[in-house]
């Protein structure tokens, strides 16, 4: 066991293959503790997958899919180039979801436990714990250029949330149990 000063631990995971299906992982670990001035962790160009406790936690992912898991507290998340998406526990229901140029913000409502703000860039997709639904976000991010590209990513039950902006090209709903909706609400 190594003890190090607050804000001086680095871990730094790399595999020595490379090879696309030789992720890097550390494995055995029981515990890592962040300190109460926050934690920042930044994947690698490979799909990272990331999980925050109830924390004040800073990710940054890179050039793949990368997938972080929050819980309550303060999250920023930058989700950088990929189709990106946050897993949130609780259901849709229990948040408010708000779009400001290309930064999403979504919120707790009061009650909720536990308690969240995340502070989202380049993340294309909210998943519900939940519910198992999701929230496509159009307009922001790499992934959802066109209203058309979230449905066809969609599932049953998921919402597809539209940014300000003007999109061009048809939009054909071939699934069922679809929400689209304007974050502008009825500009």
């Amino acid at each position: 066991v190594q003890v190090v000063a607050v804000g001086d631990l680095s871990l730094r995971l790399s595999s020595a293959v490379e090879s696309a299906d030789e992720p890097s992982a550390a494995r055995g670990l029981e515990r890592v503790l962040g300190s109460a001035l926050g934690n920042t962790v930044a994947g690698n160009a490979r799909a990272n997958t990331f999980d925050g406790g109830g924390s004040v936690n800073a990710f940054q992912g890179a050039d793949a899919a990368d997938t972080f898991q929050l819980g309550g507290g303060s999250n920023t998340v930058d989700g950088g180039v990929g189709a990106d998406a946050v897993t949130l526990p609780g259901s849709k229901a229990d948040y408010t979801i708000a779009i400001s140029g290309s930064t999403v913000t979504v919120s707790s409502l009061p009650g909720v436990v536990p308690a969240s703000e995340s502070i989202l860039t380049s993340v294309e997709v909210i998943r519900f714990r939940g519910d198992g639904t999701a929230t496509l976000l159009v307009g922001v991010g790499d992934a959802f250029a066109s209203v058309q590209a979230a449905v066809n990513a969609a599932a049953a039950g998921d919402t597809i949330l539209v940014a300000p902006g003007s999109y061009s090209g048809a939009i054909d709903l071939d699934k069922d149990e679809l929400t689209l909706v304007s974050a502008a609400g009825n500009e």
